[in-house]
């Protein structure tokens, strides 16, 4: 004999050897009636497990849709600032540049106004100096010209 007959022939005799000490439900009676009502208090625990279960779903996808419209509020807002923000270092660069072409502009038309200002000065001192140096050249061609003719 193989063993898997001897193993299949050892299972018929424990089948066979169960049936005996059963009892047959019939229905109508108390043990028909007992099946009966834990088979259904069973279906309705089973049946308030899958409902729970779809409430448990709900709620975790629920949550997630609250958790991504807060995040994505998040990102927006983020966006927002940094927006705001680089506008606000733009404008502040503007208004910098803006200042600085203005003192430069400035300081360019105070450093001509010293420009004339020294070149007036140098200009008059010039004059000066050529009105003294003409004025005592003349005064000296006067004397040597009365020195000739002899006074």
């Amino acid at each position: 004999m193989s063993p898997v007959s001897a193993e299949g022939q050892e299972k018929k005799k424990l089948v066979k050897e169960e049936k005996p000490n059963e009892t047959p439900v019939v229905p109508g009676t108390i043990e028909a009636d007992m099946l009966s009502e834990v088979l259904s208090q069973a279906q309705a625990a089973y049946a308030s497990y899958q409902q729970a279960q779809k409430k448990v779903a709900a709620a975790y996808q629920e949550r997630n849709k609250k958790g991504q419209a807060a995040y994505k509020a998040a990102e927006e807002r983020a966006s927002e600032l940094f927006t705001s923000n680089v506008e606000k270092a733009f404008d502040k660069m503007e208004k910098s540049i803006q200042e600085a072409r203005l003192a430069y502009e400035k300081a360019v038309d105070s450093a001509r106004s010293d420009y004339r200002s020294s070149v007036d000065d140098a200009l008059a001192q010039r004059i000066e100096t050529v009105d003294n140096a003409w004025n005592e050249a003349r005064e000296t061609s006067d004397r040597i010209w009365k020195m000739f003719q002899g006074s």
